[in-house]
């Protein structure tokens, strides 16, 4: 078991807070000053508060690491931001110091700043060069200000100048038309997140801010990007006015959000830069995982008995406790705070504990769930302390700093590796087939919310269906119970109304006079009306079930790439059957070099042939390195496969956790059974694959002529190639180590789940290979890939070398042939081999 460093213990402890950049904790004491340690409990500097009397602190002081100068020269400096309330002068001020050179104490500081109110936080900002994303990169920052949040929700922002001066503060209204009675704030880098919430039981409002590059007299500089309205989770009716937030924390890819009722509210989409992209809340139920499990929080389901943990110490029953501390308005003794990017940690600290052991768990962000799970010894007696002066300074890879009464602990707990094939994992289905009626066992589904994953994504919207498709005729009414469990590609051929047989040489016509159009445009762009009229009559046939000719639909596509009507290709596409598209090579290419990445499954699949050479083209732009100009595209494209492998996982759970009839029936365990294949299948389509790789998945799955494209493999790049075989290796890994079996053959997967079968993987192996072996067998090391590939290639070779041994014996007696002679058959155990030697 682990046990937890004491950094300091101070009677008078404020708070603390961790500063990423010089990896120092800075402690506020009340009365005193603030001092800086390091993990290692080195004391590396201190400030006194001032002897004046009626001065104190209203938050906990927070510290920069940077250059003096603003071109990166110079010492570095640690500016230190206090907010210091003088009672006699009944004023606040925002006082910088640097903690390195400081022989005044903050009352003297050279640099205050007067703020209208009492502040609630304190916050630095920073916005780096676009080169720079480490936090070691202090000497990029192009712009730093402090940020103090007041206790109305207003915020107050001021520049910071590199030698520790500060300009003049500009106040940001609260954004609501009340004052806020609880107010939380947090920060990373450039962003400013703040909860807001105008009375217990009441929504919270979720601001999220961020800091841009320029002055605005307005605003400072500190614009809102997002904001989302967020319900009081968990019990209704009286038990629901006295929920308030109580803790919040962010990493770079969510924030969670934490209620004095046990629940915790993870929000998914805080530092994406698109504003068009909304937040995503998922609501867990941390408080009855934590009680229902003990040291390992494991089940969603919540226990009828109560637990006993590896102490031998017993439980109070999950469900009963959270109730008991919604109705009553006591707040659980459970912490949590943002791991990283995709976890978060959790901690118990129940008075029925033993007094000096904290119990921990990992979960995961996107599901919830747990990951890791254990205890760790505190030096201080738990159920003395007030849950109110507990909190989680800072979680990472550096250490878990936490803030237990008047003491400040640094505990190591390692992030777990996370991906979407260990979460499927988790939502197996016990092994034993169904004889009879006999009573089929599952596995408890190890999710910490049940259906968690349902609140993270949004299905596609259902079919839309135009029936006004012919002029002069009446639209037909088509309800929603007539397309109601029609899927989308059958949607699109339902007969909305039968065409009269003097309307089809009428159509004909249309469709000689678009083609002869089109062709004689097909030198440059066509006009804007003739591709609309194009586009509208593909899908008016379509959707009256008749056929169009291929013709019309490779002019079509091919205009409407010329013209980058990247939105009407797609709603072409869509009507375009398999194999329609002849001789449109070029519209794949044009859509790879315009980064319209989400055309690339459709267009797989409606070409009718792909020529070789554009093949590789397309190849080379899909595997060249990922730049400014196609990160959004490819991150929005990556997101979308992610979303649809979510999409089946979460399946797949509430097939698990679904309510049912026990024992179940065949027909339901054959369901939950291609569920989680089709789970796995999903999550292997995205787990481990870079942005630039997922792009690469239908252009692998295409039918293709392996000497043609063999011999146009040549043109492509030495870096290139030995991407394309990095991204093979991972397959071969994926295949061998069976992540995905023999049942790929056999699932029906969304259309942007393609993915290349094994012998496509192995065939592309062997032409790359091929087209590179010169340069591939003078390079001075090995590739990495072809190392991988090859030690996963023995192994699934040795695991066939039984099954060869028996070759012999089957042939043998397959074929019919006499027994051998009794002096030859010597052991029970022989291996018989035929040979057949007649000329062919």
């Amino acid at each position: 078991m682990a046990a937890a460093t004491v950094l300091c213990r101070q009677a008078e402890l404020l708070g603390a807070t961790f500063d990423r950049s010089s990896g120092c904790v800075l402690v506020t004491i009340q009365g005193d000053g603030v001092q800086s340690y390091n993990l290692q409990k080195r004391q590396l500097g201190s400030l006194a508060l001032g002897s004046r009397a009626g001065l104190k602190f209203q938050v906990a002081s927070v510290q920069h690491h940077g250059r003096a100068q603003p071109d990166g020269e110079g010492p570095l400096s640690r500016v230190v931001a206090s907010v210091v309330q003088d009672c006699e002068a009944k004023n606040h001020s925002l006082c910088l110091c640097d903690l390195g050179g400081a022989t005044r104490p903050l009352s003297d500081a050279p640099c205050r700043v007067a703020l209208p109110g009492p502040s609630q936080s304190c916050h630095f900002l920073r916005q780096h060069d676009e080169q720079h994303h480490t936090a070691a990169a202090v000497a990029s920052t192009r712009r730093l200000a402090a940020a103090v949040v007041l206790a109305d929700g207003r915020i107050g922002i001021a520049d910071v100048h590199p030698a520790g001066s500060a300009g003049p503060v500009h106040v940001l209204p609260c954004g609501l038309e009340t004052i806020p009675h609880h107010v939380l704030a947090t920060s990373l880098n450039d962003t400013l997140l703040v909860a807001l919430q105008s009375a217990a039981g009441n929504p919270a409002t979720l601001r999220v801010l961020r800091l841009t590059s320029g002055m605005d007299g307005s605003n400072g500089g500190l614009t809102q990007s997002k904001a989302l309205t967020l319900p009081c989770p968990g019990a209704n009716g009286a038990a629901a006015a006295n929920t308030v937030i109580t803790g919040l924390t962010m990493s770079s890819a969510f924030a969670l959000l934490q209620w004095s009722n046990g629940h915790a509210t993870v929000v998914h989409g805080i530092q994406s830069g698109a504003a068009a992209l909304p937040l995503r809340p998922c609501t867990l139920p941390l408080a009855d995982a934590v009680l229902t499990n003990g040291v390992s929080a494991s089940t969603s389901a919540p226990s009828t008995t109560p637990v006993a943990t590896a102490s031998g110490r017993k439980r109070k029953n999950a469900a009963a406790a959270s109730s008991i501390a919604a109705g009553s308005g006591v707040r659980p003794r459970v912490l949590c705070a943002a791991m990283d990017e995709r976890q978060f940690l959790v901690l118990d600290l129940d008075s029925s504990a033993a007094q000096s052991q904290v119990c921990f768990s990992l979960h995961d962000a996107q599901f919830g769930c747990p990951l890791l799970s254990g205890a760790f010894e505190v030096d201080t007696p738990l159920p003395s302390l007030d849950i109110s002066q507990c909190s989680i300074v800072a979680a990472g890879p550096e250490g878990t700093i936490l803030r237990l009464g008047n003491s400040v602990h640094v505990v190591n707990i390692q992030a777990q590796p996370v991906n979407l094939l260990s979460l499927v994992a988790r939502l197996s289905v016990a092994a034993g087939p169904v004889v009879g009626g006999a009573q089929v066992k599952f596995r408890p589904c190890c999710v910490g919310a049940a259906a968690a994953a349902k609140a993270l994504v949004t299905l596609p919207a259902p079919v839309s269906l135009d029936p006004a498709l012919l002029v002069g005729r009446a639209p037909t009414v088509v309800t929603a119970a007539v397309l109601n469990g029609v899927a989308d590609d059958d949607a699109q051929d339902i007969v909305l109304e039968p065409v009269p047989p003097a309307a089809v040489s009428h159509l004909e016509d249309i469709c000689n006079s678009l083609v002869e159009q089109l062709s004689a445009a097909a030198g440059g762009a066509p006009s804007q009306a003739l591709l609309d009229s194009a586009v509208s009559y593909v899908i008016g046939r379509r959707q009256h079930g008749m056929a169009v000719p291929p013709q019309l639909l490779s002019l079509a596509a091919r205009g409407l790439a010329v013209a980058k009507q990247w939105n009407q290709l797609q709603a072409l596409l869509r009507h375009v059957p398999e194999a329609g598209l002849n001789g449109c090579s070029d519209v794949l290419v044009a859509a790879v070099m315009n980064h319209k990445y989400f055309l690339l499954t459709r267009l797989a699949t409606c070409l009718d042939e792909v020529e070789p050479a554009a093949l590789v083209d397309t190849l080379q732009l899909l595997l060249a390195p990922t730049t400014r100009n196609n990160l959004m595209a490819r991150q929005t494209y990556y997101e979308t496969l992610r979303g649809l492998a979510e999409t089946h996982i979460s399946m797949a759970e509430h097939a698990l956790t679904a309510p049912g009839t026990r024992p179940p029936s065949a027909a339901a365990v054959r369901n939950t059974t291609a569920q989680l294949a089709k789970a796995q299948c999903a999550a292997a389509v995205v787990d481990g694959f870079s942005y630039r790789e997922v792009a690469l998945h239908p252009l692998i799955a295409i039918p293709v002529d392996a000497p043609a494209v063999q011999f146009e493999l040549r043109r492509l790049s030495a870096t290139a190639a030995d991407a394309l075989l990095a991204y093979l290796a991972k397959w071969v890994l994926k295949y061998t180590d069976g992540i995905v079996g023999e049942s790929a053959n056999h699932l029906s997967l969304p259309e942007g789940l393609i993915f290349p079968f094994y012998h496509q993987v192995l065939e592309w192996t062997r032409i790359t290979i091929d087209a590179h072996l010169t340069r591939l067998l003078m390079a001075r090391k090995s590739l990495p890939a072809l190392e991988s590939m090859e030690t996963a290639l023995n192994s699934a070779m040795e695991g066939n070398t039984k099954l060869i041994m028996l070759r012999g014996a089957l042939e043998h007696v397959n074929s019919a042939a006499p027994l051998p002679a009794a002096h030859i058959a010597v052991a029970t155990q022989y291996t018989a081999e035929v040979l057949d030697l007649r000329v062919r």
